[in-house]
């Protein structure tokens, strides 16, 4: 799990996670991105990759630019997810640091491994120091869904959910990746506590974002691209200002 898993910190804190998708983006959790409802400057986040203990920074990357889902719902946590276009690029991949490719079919059953560095119990103050993983089996969707109604916290259909007794994801694993069959199944959103019985973890569901992540790519690099033109029309118009 430790070449695609990414560390997000916020004015160098750590605080979520995050999983890279090609060389120059992370996927996460819209939720990671907001403070008080409100998005982040990407110039107070950073991503840091090919870490296993939290205080590495050895490879740590600047974020140039935040896209969140437009359709996001902070109080349902509908459409939880966000891209951050880092500064640069990843590099050359290698054995600590390459991509995983997204599941484009809906996960319905079978096992999968969620990681992080967040809390191991509910209510813990600190993230631990070490990346660690577990894996955890998917849950019916219906079950699921019944169980989080009774809350009134209906998880909606572009979720999907993964955990058992005393197995799950927990506070400060937000945005951190779900994989099922070596690929990327989902994205740490919500849950009640952390490891209970009858409320899995929350994931929202990759497969059903698939167009929308590919959609976000294409906007970075028109946004990039844009950024650097001007940066160069700016740097023609300073020589010719100079030679006059």
């Amino acid at each position: 799990m430790l070449f695609l898993q990414a560390s997000l910190r916020y004015k160098d804190a750590p605080f979520c996670g995050g999983t890279i998708i090609d060389e120059r983006h992370v996927l996460t959790a819209a939720h990671c991105c907001l403070i008080e409802n409100k998005k982040m400057s990407a110039s107070d986040l950073s991503v840091v990759v090919g870490n296993l203990n939290i205080d590495d920074k050895t490879v740590l990357k600047t974020v140039q630019h935040i896209f969140i889902h437009k359709d996001y719902n902070p109080k349902l946590q509908y459409d939880d997810i966000a891209i951050l276009r880092i500064s640069g690029s990843f590099g050359n991949w290698t054995d600590k640091i390459r991509p995983i490719n997204l599941t484009k079919t809906s996960t319905t059953s079978g096992n999968c491994t969620v990681s992080g560095w967040g809390t191991t119990a509910w209510n813990e103050d600190m993230i631990i120091q070490w990346l660690r993983y577990v894996e955890i089996p998917i849950v019916d969707w219906k079950i699921c869904n019944q169980q989080y109604s009774k809350i009134n916290s209906p998880i909606g259909d572009k979720a999907i959910c993964a955990g058992n007794t005393n197995k799950d994801s927990c506070q400060g694993d937000s945005g951190g990746p779900l994989v099922c069959s070596n690929t990327l199944t989902g994205i740490v959103s919500y849950g009640v506590e952390c490891g209970l019985e009858m409320y899995p973890g929350v994931y929202t569901e990759v497969a059903k974002y698939v167009n929308w992540i590919e959609q976000q790519k294409q906007r970075s690099s028109s946004i990039t691209n844009k950024t650097s033109l001007a940066l160069l029309l700016m740097l023609v118009i300073s020589k010719n200002v100079i030679n006059l």
